[in-house]
């Protein structure tokens, strides 16, 4: 579950970072080839699992993350910048992020 949340954080994050590093002139180029790493991931990704299922059980699926999340960590770590703007920086007012989607889709009055 750990590992699935963290997915689903990290493809949004990856989308605004790649918008961010590149100037608008490359920035069709780099998000093109963001989404060829993905296309790759998700066909192969599959096929990789099930090998690993294969050879030693579901656990070996799981465990192969953990060296590449060290390793995308180390390399984050030396290679990304601060993206933030300068200034005050404000925290997501939850209940109306909550209330606001209720209300398009018509739950709330």
């Amino acid at each position: 579950m750990l590992q699935a949340l963290s997915a689903a954080l990290v493809v949004p994050s990856s989308l605004a970072l790649v918008l961010h590093a590149y100037p608008a002139e490359r920035r069709a180029h780099a998000v093109a080839l963001l989404t060829a790493i993905a296309a790759l991931a998700a066909g192969t990704g599959p096929s990789l699992g099930s090998f690993l299922v294969s050879a030693d059980g579901w656990r070996l699926v799981l465990l192969v993350n953990v060296p590449v999340g060290i390793a995308a960590c180390a390399l984050a770590r030396t290679k990304l910048v601060e993206s933030g703007e300068p200034g005050r920086r404000m925290v997501p007012d939850l209940l109306m992020i909550g209330l606001g989607s209720r209300m398009r889709t018509g739950l709330l009055g």
